[in-house]
C-alpha cells in the first residue's frame, strides 16, 4: 500500500517538471510576465544606396532618428520590428533637384545572432516593410510636389553589438532597403529598382529577465 502514494508523488512531480519546462522553454522557467524584450532607438545617416546606379549624379546624405523594439525567440533568433523617421532622402543632376519628403518607413524582420563573442556581438536581419514619401522636383522649368506614396521595401542590415552595462547595448547598424520601383526620384534611368541606406549607432534597453538568452552549453532547469 505504501507504494500507492509514492507512485503518486512521482506522477505529480512529472507533471510539474512538463509544465514547467513548457512554461521556461529557453528563460529558465522564469513566469511569462518576466518575458525579455528590448526597446532601443538610433541615429544617423540615410540616402540612395552606393549598391545601385544613381540616377542622379550628386546624392546627398540626411539625418535620420529610429526606433525599434526585439523580441527573442530562440538563443538565435530574434523578431525586430523598426520605424524610421524623418531622414530626407535627396539629390541633384545638373540643374534638376529632388528630394523625398515626409519620409518614414515602418519594417518587421527575423534577426539572427552570428557571433556571440567578449568582444561583442555580430548579427544581421531580413524582413519586409513599407515607405512613405512624397517627391518633389525641382528644375529651371517646373517646382513640384507629388502626393503621399507608399512603396514595398525589404530591409536587410547587418549589427555589432556590445553591452555596456547589464541591461544596456550600444549598436552599430548598416541597413540596405530593395525596392520594386525605380520612380521613387521621379526618374527612371538605368533600369535599376532604386535602393536606399542607412548608417546609424544607438542604444538599446533589455527589459526582462537579465539572461534572456538561453545558451546552448546550459541546461534548462526544467530538464535536469
Amino acid at each position: 500500500m505504501k507504494k500507492i502514494p509514492l507512485l503518486y508523488l512521482l506522477l505529480l512531480i512529472n507533471i510539474v517538471q512538463a509544465q514547467s519546462y513548457k512554461k521556461s522553454k529557453f528563460l529558465y522557467g522564469q513566469a511569462a510576465e518576466s518575458s525579455p524584450y528590448t526597446l532601443g532607438f538610433y541615429a544617423g545617416n540615410v540616402e540612395k544606396s552606393r549598391l545601385a546606379s544613381s540616377d542622379f549624379i550628386n546624392e546627398n546624405k540626411d539625418f535620420a532618428l529610429g526606433f525599434f523594439m526585439e523580441k527573442p525567440l530562440s538563443y538565435r533568433f530574434a523578431i525586430l520590428t523598426d520605424l524610421r523617421l524623418i531622414g530626407d532622402i535627396n539629390g541633384e543632376n545638373l540643374n534638376t533637384k529632388y528630394a523625398l519628403r515626409n519620409s518614414y518607413d515602418i519594417s518587421c524582420a527575423i534577426k539572427y545572432l552570428m557571433v556571440d563573442k567578449s568582444y561583442g556581438k555580430i548579427s544581421m536581419s531580413a524582413g519586409i516593410g513599407l515607405l512613405n514619401r512624397s517627391t518633389h522636383i525641382e528644375s529651371a522649368l517646373i517646382d513640384t510636389n507629388s502626393t503621399n506614396q507608399a512603396n514595398v521595401v525589404f530591409p536587410v542590415s547587418i549589427y555589432y553589438c556590445k553591452s555596456i552595462s547589464k541591461r544596456i547595448d550600444a549598436t552599430i547598424l548598416y541597413r540596405n532597403y530593395w525596392s520594386f520601383t525605380d520612380d521613387m526620384d521621379a526618374l527612371e534611368l538605368n533600369n535599376n529598382n532604386d535602393q536606399y541606406q542607412l548608417i546609424a549607432i544607438g542604444l538599446s534597453y533589455n527589459f526582462g529577465n537579465k539572461n534572456y538568452r538561453f545558451k546552448k552549453q546550459n541546461t534548462c532547469p526544467a530538464q535536469q
